[in-house]
């Protein structure tokens, strides 16, 4: 499985975050299936993204956060939206 990375990412809001943020998002695009659902507890994401668990945690937060400056009004312009309390299960929305 491979997913297409756009040139526009790198004038996104996403782009202005802190590494480990956008780390912890390029690890969700490459964690998800298809249907651009990640399922991986928090502890794991962290592994994979190369981040503490404290910077996944922080991350995750910003990225299921509304973001006022989005191109898309989907979710508000939210990235991930969590499917489960358990924080195992997200939906890439953004």
């Amino acid at each position: 499985m491979y997913i297409k990375l756009f040139r526009d990412l790198l004038t996104s809001t996403i782009w202005m975050e802190d590494d480990h943020v956008v780390r912890v998002w390029l690890t969700f695009l490459l964690l998800s299936n298809k249907e651009g659902y990640v399922e991986c507890p928090v502890p794991g994401i962290a592994q994979q993204a190369r981040v503490t668990l404290e910077q996944a945690v922080e991350a995750i937060e910003k990225l299921e956060k509304p973001d006022p400056y989005s191109r898309t009004s989907k979710d508000d312009g939210a990235r991930i939206v969590r499917i489960t309390d358990e924080k195992t299960l997200w939906h890439i929305t953004n």
